[in-house]
């Protein structure tokens, strides 16, 4: 059963802490009492879609935290189980949504997703109208119905356990096959880029010569260029001898350091 309610910033409300005690517990109040606000508060505890307007002015975000003490918890083993929870005596439900819209939502203090806590608050919850019961007509409370009409809790609960095992089995033989897949193709890459590899047949040191080569060609034209001055000089007679081998020497010892071949 409920046993508390707490409701923080949640539209009108900003702080407020309900205790239930067994049997029937009633509400009332006036028309904007705030009656529509609890029912709002156990709708986001059902995993109702939670509006930005829900949050109380000027908060960040709102929160609703309920206590449920089951009696017989067995009862409830098929869904902790299926949910790879651990059985409890008690449960609390928390759910938090920002101004921005972001929900965070605990199990006994567990983060789970919104999907689980309705699958909680649909088992735990029921809430009526004067025009609809809600549960009655969702296939999967019917079959909840029709599993506790079977009066088998343990053989429900083993069988959520092995189903669970098989999913996750599924998923790793899935993981295994995307790795052997990956491998293969990795594989076939490699080869590819091996035989490509021994097409060029690189040669020790053969990179090095690579860069030089590479090198000299970037600086071909201004070795083309001192060279050519060298030649210029050794030809002209118009100057001087000794101020020509000055400025010969002077061009060789550039055409050096871009090609240790005129050193």
């Amino acid at each position: 059963m409920l046993a508390e309610l707490k409701v923080k910033n949640l539209a009108l409300i900003e702080s407020l802490s309900l205790t239930f005690g067994p049997g029937a517990n009633l509400l009332t109040g006036e028309t904007g009492a705030g009656k529509s606000v609890l029912a709002g508060a156990f709708n986001l505890l059902k995993g109702h879609k939670a509006s930005t307007g829900l949050v109380r002015a000027g908060a960040e975000e709102a929160e609703v935290e309920a206590l449920f003490s089951l009696n017989d918890p067995s009862k409830l083993a098929h869904l902790f189980a299926a949910q790879g929870l651990e059985p409890a005596d008690e449960i609390i439900l928390r759910r938090q949504v920002t101004a921005g819209g972001r929900n965070r939502i605990r199990f006994n203090g567990s983060l789970i997703a919104l999907s689980q806590l309705a699958t909680w608050g649909e088992e735990l919850l029921a809430i009526s109208s004067q025009h609809e019961q809600q549960s009655l007509i969702n296939p999967a409370r019917q079959i909840d119905f029709l599993d506790a009409y079977g009066g088998y809790p343990e053989l429900l609960a083993a069988f959520h356990a092995l189903w669970r095992a098989r999913e996750e089995a599924v998923e790793a033989l899935r993981l295994l096959e995307e790795s052997l897949r990956d491998g293969r193709e990795k594989k076939e890459l490699y080869e590819f880029q091996l035989s490509e590899i021994k097409k060029v047949n690189p040669q020790p040191k053969e990179d090095e010569a690579l860069m030089d080569r590479k090198s000299l060609h970037r600086s071909g034209a201004k070795l083309a260029g001192l060279l050519g001055e060298a030649r210029d000089l050794l030809e002209r007679g118009d100057e001087g001898l000794l101020n020509r081998l000055g400025r010969l020497r002077a061009a060789l010892a550039k055409a050096a350091g871009l090609d240790e071949a005129w050193a």
